[in-house]
């Protein structure tokens, strides 16, 4: 073998050395390559079988969206572009009062959803983001913590609490009630009692106004301390020395307060029912009015007789 054998010999060795490195730094990077993309591919089908669970497809819905984008309306942070709505100027609570009512009056079901873009970002907000926003307000907090029995509640109690408020909210809608209405109805249910609007016809700040006739005198002085009203009076008589005719007045009795009643919304004027009676003397109501009345005697009256006499006046129907 001559010397061109030998470094032929050796090149060939030196090849076949350098092509078996080659051949195994291929099969390593060939063996990361398949491992890489079956990571890729992993990854891939998760991310996959994660957006086809039902809480993501429940998450991506525009009402579901409208109503935790009303919820982190109270949150200070901002963003552009914004996944989240921008916080509000000042003291950063919004206005959810002015127009409310022509607003609830177009509420229908399924409310009126918003819409998103691509990236999941705040186009235009739907109905539920102001019900979502008005869950962070302070009042709407403190109204739900409320609702709660801390001792927990039985079956029965949770049946009670829903006829309750079910019985409220159907008498409320059925009344119509102007706002007015309703304020005056709560005042009169939770108003302390010394500041509670009385029935001016029980009250006994507003008593009638009593007048003697005919030479009689009447002694208004409250028998057993009772107080007087226009539904309910009592005061003594006493005729004078010329007596009294049968049938002729001797007392006019002017109400505080008119007899009236709501007739389509007009306050109307009626006559109320009077029932007079008097002790050993049978008297009567004559020439009444929504206003006033006067008592007379069925028969004459001789000088000195004394005699009391009580007044019950019933509307029979709501005064206003």
């Amino acid at each position: 073998m001559d010397e061109l054998d030998n470094m032929l010999g050796a090149l060939t060795g030196a090849g076949v050395a350098t092509l078996t490195q080659w051949s195994r730094l291929q099969d390593t990077q060939d063996t990361r390559y398949r491992n890489l993309r079956s990571d890729v591919r992993d990854v891939r089908d998760a991310f996959v079988d994660t957006q086809s669970y039902g809480e993501m497809i429940r998450l991506r819905l525009a009402v579901v969206q409208d109503l935790l984008s009303g919820i982190s309306r109270a949150t200070a942070t901002t963003a552009t572009p914004s996944p989240l709505p921008q916080p509000g100027t000042g003291t950063g609570r919004p206005d959810l009062c002015t127009g409310i009512e022509a607003a609830i009056s177009g509420f229908a079901y399924p409310p009126r959803a918003g819409t998103y873009d691509a990236r999941g970002n705040i186009t235009a907000l739907g109905e539920l983001a102001t019900v979502g926003t008005a869950l962070t307000f302070e009042e709407v907090r403190a109204a739900l913590h409320g609702f709660v029995i801390c001792g927990g509640t039985t079956g029965a109690q949770r049946i009670a609490i829903y006829r309750g408020i079910n019985a409220l909210v159907e008498t409320i809608a059925s009344l119509g009630m102007s706002k007015a209405d309703l304020a005056a109805a709560w005042d009169r249910v939770f108003a302390p009692s010394s500041s509670v609007s009385l029935d001016p016809h029980t009250n006994p700040n507003l008593p009638p106004t009593i007048v003697a006739l005919g030479g009689v005198a009447i002694s208004v002085s409250p028998l057993n301390l009772q107080p007087r009203t226009d539904a309910a009076h009592r005061f003594t008589v006493t005729v004078g020395g010329g007596g009294l005719p049968a049938d002729n007045p001797f007392a006019q009795i002017t109400f505080a307060t008119p007899y009236r009643f709501d007739f389509g919304g007009v306050p109307t004027p009626f006559v109320p029912t009077i029932i007079a009676n008097g002790a050993f003397r049978p008297v009567r109501a004559a020439a009444a009015s929504s206003t006033i009345y006067r008592l007379a005697a069925y028969d004459a009256l001789s000088a000195g007789d004394s005699f009391e006499v009580s007044v019950s006046v019933n509307p029979g129907v709501a005064t206003v």
